[in-house]
């Protein structure tokens, strides 16, 4: 007599739905300066966001898997339809286990963007992007540790009057450290082209095109992370130059339990950006950020955030060419109709002041939406 054991098949459809009302849209100081740039004089707009998505698992045993996902989201705007756009997410990975602790994890990374926009800079620009992730990782599981290397290509392509096409390969290494229950230490070497990145991390989140620098965390109830390192994103195509970035970026993040209901978190970062708009010109922005989570009950959470930036630009002699100040303040709520259903709502207020006072805005957002998710 024999048995055969059928796995199940798990689906997770996620759809979702918000309208978020916008006072001044395009982020300018009055009505003329709306009127010159879209012949309408109207500075606010209401934009709908709907989320069609959904995940299917297959574990065709304890130690092979398959995961896909797919998403697509419409954004709408009910005045300046000219705006809508589309965005496509698609990615599939499976685990292929080959023999005793060895594994072949192979994965695809699908990524589309479709936007008609208009800027405060007196332009309109329409801008595609599409991106195709492929990567293959090999390695060896052992109770305690897994140590794996990888190799990826990932493919752009941008549309900003003409076609730019960019190809950036990956070679890699890792190591996963499993103590005890479900810690996990990661310890991850990157080379990009004209890049590499070495982190250690307590979860797999990673920042590209990192020249050098390092990361750490240390983890429990309260978390403290500390990034330095340097940055460069470089395009060969002279339409994309402006997108050219190079500096220092440096990063320290707080998050602390205040009790089981309450949490704080804590942010402060400098970059220094020296190849900002053009070789005679460069920035240095700080911000600081704050945020405080408060679960009223079972069912509902609150949540306050604030952030404020301070950007300087300055030519290379050192001269003061232009500067802002932003400051951001939201509270939320969410509350949970069901175990599947979640409502939201949020007000934000904006605000930007700048040395070049045409760039100075207020804004007053309101977000409201649903979500929901069955298993």
């Amino acid at each position: 007599l024999s048995t055969r054991t059928i796995r199940a098949l798990y689906l997770y459809p996620a759809p979702s739905k918000s309208g978020q009302y916008d006072n001044n849209l395009f982020k300018l100081r009055d009505e003329q300066q709306v009127k010159t740039l879209m012949q309408d004089e109207r500075m606010d707009d209401y934009i709908t966001q709907q989320l069609l998505g959904i995940s299917l698992e297959y574990p065709a045993s304890d130690k092979q898997w398959l995961k896909l996902d797919a998403q697509k989201t419409f954004i709408r705007y009910r005045h300046y339809s000219s705006l809508n756009y589309d965005t496509s997410k698609l990615k599939a990975e499976a685990r292929l286990q080959l023999g005793d602790g060895f594994f072949l994890q192979p994965s695809y990374d699908y990524n589309s963007r479709a936007i008609s926009r208009s800027y405060n800079r007196n332009y309109t620009q329409n801008d595609i992007l599409k991106r195709h992730q492929y990567r293959l990782q090999a390695g060896y599981r052992a109770p305690a540790w897994e140590l794996s290397g990888f190799s990826g290509r990932e493919e752009y392509d941008y549309q900003l009057a003409n076609t730019l096409d960019r190809i950036v390969r990956s070679q890699g290494a890792k190591i996963t450290l499993m103590p005890s229950g479900k810690s996990r230490w990661y310890v991850r070497f990157e080379r990009r082209e004209r890049s590499f990145e070495l982190t250690a991390l307590t979860n797999d989140s990673k920042t590209d095109d990192v020249l050098a620098g390092c990361s750490l965390v240390f983890s429990g109830r309260n978390r403290l992370e500390l990034e330095i390192g340097q940055r460069r994103r470089t395009f060969s195509h002279e339409l994309a130059a402006g997108r050219n970035f190079k500096g220092m970026v440096g990063k320290l993040s707080i998050l602390y339990t205040l009790n089981s209901d309450s949490g704080l978190s804590f942010t402060l970062s400098r970059t220094t950006d020296t190849s900002y708009l053009s070789n005679t010109t460069y920035f240095l922005e700080k911000s600081a950020e704050a945020a405080l989570s408060r679960q009223l009950s079972s069912k509902t959470r609150l949540l306050f955030s604030g952030k404020r930036s301070w950007r300087n630009y300055k030519g290379r002699s050192g001269n003061a060419v232009d500067g802002w100040r932003y400051t951001e303040l939201s509270v939320a709520f969410e509350y949970q109709l069901h175990e599947t259903l979640s409502v939201f709502i949020s007000q934000s207020y904006l605000q930007r002041r700048s040395k070049l006072e045409q760039w100075n805005f207020d804004d007053n957002i309101t977000s409201a939406g649903l979500s929901f998710a069955w298993k």
